[in-house]
């Protein structure tokens, strides 16, 4: 549809909350910057609790595993 759309990514072994609200900040202040309206977050791990990677979901990024790719 000709939208641009800024595609944000992390990747770490081990996603925690602490690692998750750090990258959310980081992304808050580069989608600011970019002017960006449209904003897709990523989150690559190789493993993860399965209440991490809900907290994850709920704040709108998409997590995949390593091991999918």
């Amino acid at each position: 549809d000709g939208k641009k759309i800024l595609i944000l990514g992390e990747s770490e072994v081990k996603l925690s909350r602490k690692k998750l609200t750090r990258f959310l900040k980081r992304a808050e202040r580069i989608k600011h910057y970019e002017g960006a309206k449209e904003c897709l977050l990523l989150a690559i791990t190789h493993m993860t609790h399965p209440k991490i990677e809900e907290y994850a979901r709920q704040k709108g990024i998409k997590v995949y595993y390593s091991y999918e790719f």
